[in-house]
């Protein structure tokens, strides 16, 4: 099960498909109800799932980057950093 392992993920992993479930929750309670979403809880829930999703993603593409976190930061593909290589004259 994908579950499983989720307790060993770093925060930033989990943290967006919570943002996005409650947010999923509260259109949920507003529709059952037959209310509109309050204006401010709309841009609170949009800042939320835009600044998870949004880190989340810049995250990950700094990992697919330069390795598996932020400490050793070690490119994984140097021929595109090695700039001794590349004839730029």
């Amino acid at each position: 099960m994908a579950w499983r392992g989720w307790y060993r993920t770093p925060v930033r992993k989990p943290l967006p498909v919570f943002c996005v479930l409650f947010t999923f929750g509260v259109i949920t309670a507003c529709l059952i109800q037959d209310k509109d979403v309050p204006t401010n809880i709309m841009y609170l829930l949009a800042a939320i799932d835009g600044v998870s999703v949004g880190g989340y993603m810049g995250s990950s593409a700094y990992e697919s980057r330069y390795g598996d976190g932020w400490s050793n930061c070690a490119p994984q593909a140097p021929e595109y950093t090695d700039y001794d290589k590349e004839d730029t004259h």
